[in-house]
């Protein structure tokens, strides 16, 4: 049983996430004062995709992990919007441009476990690469 308490720290999506959520959360710190809300959204659901990524790999039911997968996307989603809505109002960093990229990636990444789950692929199979 213990052996699977901590199998997402080894999964590829879990460590892109965390390093997704270290990242955002940089660029969140050098935000105008005017940002706050923005700030915080992007707080929130980068973290949101790692804890969610952590639920689904640890749910043996099919649907509710696919389900933490389909969530983890919407909230990398919602962070690729505000960096781009960051651009769009005359804020500009590098780093945001990257991340938008890494954020693009990593919701391909959870689109595609989220899809091998629904399609029926077994755990070993969904998790191998992820």
């Amino acid at each position: 049983m213990s052996r699977y308490v901590f199998r997402f720290k080894k999964l590829k999506v879990y460590n892109k996430a965390n390093d997704l959520w270290q990242r955002l959360h940089e660029i969140s710190d050098s935000l105008p004062p005017a940002q706050l809300d923005l700030r915080d959204m992007l707080r929130k659901h980068s973290l949101l995709i790692t804890l969610e990524i952590v639920r689904g790999a640890s749910r043996p039911a099919r649907r509710k992990a696919e389900g933490h997968f389909r969530s983890a996307t919407r909230s990398a989603e919602l962070c690729e919007s505000v960096l781009i809505g960051l651009t769009q109002t005359g804020i500009q960093f590098k780093e945001i441009e990257s991340a938008v990229t890494e954020v693009r990636a990593l919701e391909a990444m959870l689109r595609d476990i989220a899809e091998n789950i629904a399609s029926g692929a077994s755990a070993p199979d969904v998790f191998r690469d992820a």
